[in-house]
């Protein structure tokens, strides 16, 4: 029996998104072979917005791929990623916990590459939340974790880490309820994830 037209446009977009991922694939492990992804740590620090912009979507690119699992989270680079993330501005801070937290949300296994491998990270994305000073720093904070908390290991992991008590906490120590409300969105969305 043929296939009707609809089970063929089906099977062709299957096909082009498995050639896509191949094609990333081999993209990736070609960056890496000729090291350009040291230029890519360079870049996500470099002043110029449009830049460093540039450089956290490719590295958001990596880290859905399936090689990304294995190269983001080797030593060097790892070590380099932790060193933006913790020791950089703010604004690099995010353009490295971003594109990691995108690549968690798309695969479970480079999630849990990332609680093993550099648990530090996620919990530098909750001590953004709780700066009081930086009311930007703490609602990009809370946008990437409620990105995170949609998928069902990335609410394990607010869960098992407390961050509903935290945020909780944070809440009830704000004396302007206009300061809460990005905190309050993300508490009611993890008690309807959850």
């Amino acid at each position: 029996m043929p296939y009707s037209r609809n089970q063929r446009q089906e099977f062709a977009a299957a096909a082009a998104a498995e050639a896509y991922a191949a094609a990333a694939a081999a993209g990736v492990e070609f960056i890496w072979k000729l090291e350009l992804h040291r230029q890519l740590l360079l870049l996500l620090e470099d002043p110029e917005t449009a830049v460093s912009s540039n450089a956290e979507k490719a590295l958001a690119e990596i880290c859905v791929t399936k090689p990304g699992i294995r190269l983001v989270f080797d030593g060097s680079f790892l070590k380099e990623l932790k060193r933006l993330a913790i020791k950089g501005s703010e604004t690099v801070c995010f353009r490295v916990l971003s594109p990691i937290i995108y690549g968690s949300i798309e695969q479970e296994e480079f999630f849990a590459a990332l609680a093993a491998a550099a648990p530090d990270l996620l919990q530098q994305l909750q001590q953004l939340i709780i700066k009081k000073d930086d009311p930007l720093a703490s609602a990009t904070a809370c946008e990437l974790i409620t990105a995170l908390i949609k998928c069902p290991w990335g609410l394990d992991y607010a869960l098992d880490q407390k961050y509903p008590e935290t945020i909780a906490g944070l809440i009830a120590e704000e004396e302007d309820v206009l300061e809460c409300q990005t905190p309050i969105r993300l508490l009611a969305r993890m008690t309807a994830e959850g």
